[in-house]
């Protein structure tokens, strides 16, 4: 996958503990892609979906520089 072996360029916190990328309440992946949902017109935060999302219960957890 790619940019799982490089650290972040900007910390981005994340709560996804299954996520792929996530590693002690942070976002590694090397960039992140934020889409609206629904109408496509976000209005909050409730209204955002983040694309970049990988689901890791099936595998390790991000793990370089551990």
């Amino acid at each position: 996958m790619a940019g799982k072996d490089t650290a972040p360029s900007m910390q981005v916190k994340c709560h996804v503990d299954n996520c792929y990328y996530y590693k002690n309440s942070m976002c590694h992946a090397t960039s992140l892609e934020i889409n609206p949902t629904g109408d496509r017109k976000a209005q909050t935060s409730e209204g955002t979906c983040c694309s970049t999302f990988v689901n890791g219960s099936n595998g390790p957890h991000y793990t370089a520089g551990m």
